[in-house]
């Protein structure tokens, strides 16, 4: 890609397979899913064929789909924003083309304005939940054990 100076299958290849083992066989199938997607969105809405066969359609894809996989939770959710969001970057991207000097790349812009985007919808500011501490689980047990002997007692007498 673009990026990073790979436009062959076989450093794709090489590439796919450092995703699957260094971050799992979930993120490198949103990665492709992801590519397979912004990259047949773009074949489907004849954009520039060049760019095509360099397989810079596919970068800003794969990176929505990375993106997905660490930073949202449910699976579902996941595969569905890969899905859609990645076919969403190539037409970002035609667009930035359009506002942008074309002597200037765009590289990963498309992936962050839709990666952005996802996320403060989904997630807008939000706290992150606090998770009990020991101390808490203790309290809380103790009050319950508490009043169990409590109403125990009171239905003995």
């Amino acid at each position: 890609g673009q990026v990073i100076f790979l436009n062959s299958p076989v450093s794709g290849g090489i590439l796919l397979s450092g995703l699957v083992v260094g971050g799992g066989p979930y993120l490198a199938s949103l990665a492709v899913l992801g590519t397979v997607s912004a990259t047949g969105m773009a074949k489907l809405t004849d954009m520039d064929s060049d760019s095509y066969s360099a397989g810079l359609w596919g970068y800003n894809g794969c990176l929505v789909g990375c993106a997905m996989a660490v930073f949202e939770p449910d699976i579902v959710m996941a595969t569905t924003a890969t899905l859609f969001g990645a076919a969403a970057t190539p037409f970002v991207a035609a667009s930035l083309k359009e506002t942008m000097c074309t002597t200037i790349p765009q590289w990963t812009y498309a992936f962050n304005i839709v990666a952005l985007s996802y996320f403060l919808r989904t997630q807008p500011f939000s706290t992150p939940t606090p998770t009990p501490t020991t101390t808490d689980m203790v309290s809380s047990t103790a009050m319950a054990t508490t009043e169990m002997v409590s109403s125990t007692a009171m239905m003995d007498v």
